[in-house]
């Protein structure tokens, strides 16, 4: 079998450099011959590298197909899930950085919640604010939406 394999290959090799030299004849033209013996240079290169990539994916399959029996099959992955915490933590990240512009250096929690596809911010949750109200105007300018906004310290002395 490797050895048919290794003849089939040397003999495309060989189809190859004998396609491209007789194309180069027929192309002519002194202009475009380095362009020309470029592609043809290429073209070799790939007939040549062809079963190299090929045996590579053959080992990529197998070992893809190991590790896919490897996982739990509940283990799966909520795509929107990762999202949607991502962005949260990138607009916390940037509220958090505009309060501070302001003065106020509390920490923020965004609360986002998807719903026929559009992403929308449902609350804000600050937690060691000096001024609650001028922090949320601040987010609420921010975000350009009136978006409630709370106090994590109130919320946790109410409950």
């Amino acid at each position: 079998m490797k050895m048919e394999t290794l003849r089939a290959w040397t003999l495309s090799i060989c189809l190859a450099c004998a396609a491209a030299g007789v194309l180069g004849h027929l192309a002519g033209g002194r202009g475009k011959e380095p362009v020309i013996k470029l592609v043809l240079s290429l073209y070799i290169l790939i007939t040549a590298l062809a079963p190299i990539s090929r045996w590579r994916m053959d080992g990529l399959g197998a070992e893809w197909q190991r590790m896919q029996q490897a996982l739990p099959a509940a283990g799966t992955i909520d795509a929107r899930a990762l999202a949607l915490e991502a962005a949260a933590h990138r607009l916390e990240e940037e509220l958090t950085e505009a309060l501070h512009t302001e003065g106020e250096t509390c920490g923020v929690t965004v609360r986002l919640g998807c719903a026929e596809g559009l992403v929308e911010v449902e609350s804000v949750a600050l937690y060691g604010a000096a001024d609650l109200e001028c922090a949320g105007r601040t987010v609420q300018e921010f975000l350009g939406a009136q978006v409630p906004v709370i106090s994590l310290e109130e919320e946790v002395q109410d409950g």
